[in-house]
């Protein structure tokens, strides 16, 4: 089910980062969802795995969230990029 949810005014929004491909979207906005953080797919809040699906239809992919979350949200991306750079290098095949 999704849900109508006010959308907020772009100048709302802080961009967070340029995603590369619709996985890399995807894994990022289920990782900021996971961790409570409202993230929006080019200004669209998206409130379940369809209303992602239908968004990364489309060819941009700009992931952004409220000022008051942006530095909790690069945190968190940094943790994620660190967390996969240590099991590449664990990985006696990587």
């Amino acid at each position: 089910m999704t849900h109508d949810a006010p959308q907020p005014r772009s100048q709302d929004l802080v961009p967070l980062m340029q995603a590369h491909s619709r996985a890399e979207a995807a894994v990022v906005l289920s990782l900021l969802q996971s961790a409570g953080i409202p993230s929006y797919l080019d200004g669209r809040l998206l409130m379940d795995e369809f209303a992602l699906s239908q968004a990364l239809l489309g060819l941009k992919s700009e992931i952004s969230v409220h000022p008051s979350d942006i530095e909790r949200a690069h945190l968190l991306l940094e943790e994620a990029r660190e967390t996969g750079r240590d099991l590449k290098a664990r990985d006696p095949e990587g």
